[in-house]
């Protein structure tokens, strides 16, 4: 029987030391983390992720936070804006607890700042405190609540949190490692790559349409292309077969047509192909000029107005605060583009119509209407001539309006320095040459 009494025995001291390691956890309640910037509502989120969190870590007894909320109700004290030592006591004795635990949150415009601390309500004085300051999105600062508590007792994270930190901290380091090289290297794979990765959405998107858009064109003309020299060999062959005059000068006058046809395709085919090369140019050059690491709420500089001048007519200038300047230039660039394409369209109708009238010529036989074509094709001719003048004329200027712009832009800087409110007019008097000098400052 004395088998029986030693294991009763053995049972009750099991149980004891149970409860005994029970009752070492110390006691300890949180506190609603006092709002400084943010709504009291997100406080209190936030709270609630630290507190269950907290309790993970299964190294205390923990006040629910409702039985919490209704001791306080019934005993009239207010919890909200209580940070304080003082204020951490008085809380502790009424939940009968052996610790508290305040702390506020800050947010200046997009950093978030969080003060915890334990107090020990019978000494009332600081046991521990932390600090972590954050600066991204809402779910990582609710993963950085989900970390205090264990940095705060000093223990290692669960490796489910732990991950995630790892993951946000790489994600930082590279942003934190972006740099003109990285831009350069993917813009030269692709164009809008080197925007994508200096975190420029606009302009990767505006490279990469207008990339797709000059290729697409590009393949086009080139399917024209083979498709009309498909063509051109089929009445070649009948040409060289045929033996009667009239199929000859017929099929003459077919060949002649589809050659102007041809040299008209690859004419578009390679303006497309030197339009998608200089897209591509213009991209690389975009990323090599403008830095990664630029923040857009930065001071303005110089080089930043003379990159956007080289992307688009204006841009620098209204990046400058210089608005009359710059829509002057978006205007007169606009107006030269459209003058341009018009005297092109025209030339190209101009060709159309000569090709017409150059088949009809071919195939003529009496001499009235040989004579009657041939005036005709005179007069066409001068007529595409002055079209070709203007288009390049209006070309030469949209070029010169585009390398003012940039000049501008390049030699009137960010305009920090200049006080637009003082009178441009600058009268002195130089002593050496006994004369009055007057200066005229022009800011556009």
């Amino acid at each position: 029987m004395l088998i029986p009494k030693y294991k009763l025995i053995l049972s009750l001291i099991f149980l004891a030391s149970l409860l005994l390691g029970r009752n070492s956890l110390y006691s300890i309640a949180v506190l609603d983390f006092v709002p400084q910037g943010v709504t009291p509502e997100l406080a209190g989120t936030l709270t609630d992720h630290f507190a269950v969190e907290l309790n993970n870590t299964n190294t205390m007894r923990m006040v629910n936070r409702n039985r919490m909320s209704r001791i306080f109700n019934d005993k009239g004290f207010e919890q909200t804006g209580c940070d304080s030592i003082d204020c951490a006591v008085i809380a502790g004795y009424m939940l009968g607890v052996e610790q508290m635990i305040v702390g506020s949150i800050w947010k200046l415009d997009t950093t978030y700042t969080i003060d915890v601390h334990i107090i020990s309500v019978q000494y009332g004085k600081t046991l521990r405190s932390n600090r972590i300051t954050y600066e991204g999105e809402m779910d990582g600062l609710i993963e950085q609540m989900k970390l205090l508590p264990w940095n705060l007792i000093g223990m290692e994270p669960p490796e489910r949190l732990a991950k995630k930190e790892r993951i946000r901290e790489y994600t930082l380091m590279i942003e934190e490692e972006k740099t003109k090289g990285g831009a350069l290297f993917r813009s030269l794979l692709l164009p809008g790559f080197g925007q994508f990765y200096s975190g420029k959405k606009i302009s990767a998107f505006s490279y990469v349409s207008a990339e797709l858009a000059f290729i697409v064109m590009a393949m086009s003309r080139q399917s024209n292309f083979l498709s009309l020299q498909s063509d051109q060999e089929s009445i070649r062959t009948l040409y060289d077969a045929s033996t009667v005059q009239e199929d000859i000068n017929n099929y003459s006058a077919q060949l002649i047509s589809l050659n102007n046809k041809i040299k008209n395709a690859n004419s578009q085919l390679m303006l497309y192909t030197a339009s998608a090369a200089g897209i591509w140019a213009l991209n690389v050059i975009h990323a090599l000029v403008l830095d990664p690491s630029f923040d857009a709420r930065a001071k303005k500089t110089q080089g930043s107005a003379l990159a956007r001048s080289l992307l688009m007519p204006g841009f620098g200038q209204l990046y400058t605060g210089r608005k009359t300047a710059g829509y002057t230039f978006i205007g007169l660039e606009l107006a030269f583009i459209g003058l341009t394409v018009n005297s092109y369209s025209n030339s190209r109708s101009l060709k159309a119509d000569q090709e017409k009238i150059q088949a009809s010529y071919l195939a003529a036989t009496t001499q009235e209407d040989i004579s009657a074509y041939s005036e005709q094709l005179v007069d066409l001719d001068k007529k595409i001539k002055a079209a070709n003048n203007l288009t390049s004329l209006f070309t030469v200027s949209a070029i010169a309006v585009w390398g003012l712009n940039v000049a501008h832009a390049f030699i009137m800087g960010t305009g920090d320095d200049n006080d637009v409110t003082t009178v441009p007019l600058t009268l002195a008097y130089d002593p050496l040459s006994k004369q009055t000098q007057i200066q005229w400052t022009v800011h556009f």
